[in-house]
């Protein structure tokens, strides 16, 4: 089962002010920690979790990074930073999670 995780509610919810941006090292420290709280094995085994992030809302997510757009086709596009961007296609490819399509994009293999 992947988990479903709106950025921008654990945003809202993590700081005080208003923010929309994951831009200061400090907000996106509190914002990871809830996510790795919020995906942590319950059973405290270490099992990797899958979590789709939905990141509607979040003007920005900050430098070096980059993030996995699900078009409404199911296809993906790659956004950020192109070395980081590349490195996350080589994983999600590695670990099985998306493939090629017969268009040549590329779609995630769970539902």
């Amino acid at each position: 089962m992947i988990q479903h995780i709106d950025v921008h509610a654990v945003l809202r919810e993590s700081v005080s002010a208003m923010y929309a941006d994951l831009v200061t090292r400090p907000t996106g420290r509190v914002v990871r920690e809830r996510i790795e709280r919020a995906i942590a094995p319950a059973d405290g085994r270490g099992d990797v979790t899958i979590a789709r992030m939905d990141f509607t809302g979040v003007g920005c997510i900050g430098h070096g990074l980059a993030a996995l757009l699900e078009r409404r086709d199911g296809t993906l596009e790659a956004l950020g930073a192109p070395e980081a961007a590349a490195a996350l296609v080589r994983e999600v490819l590695a670990r099985h999670l998306a493939a090629p399509t017969s268009g040549g994009a590329l779609a995630l293999t769970l539902g």
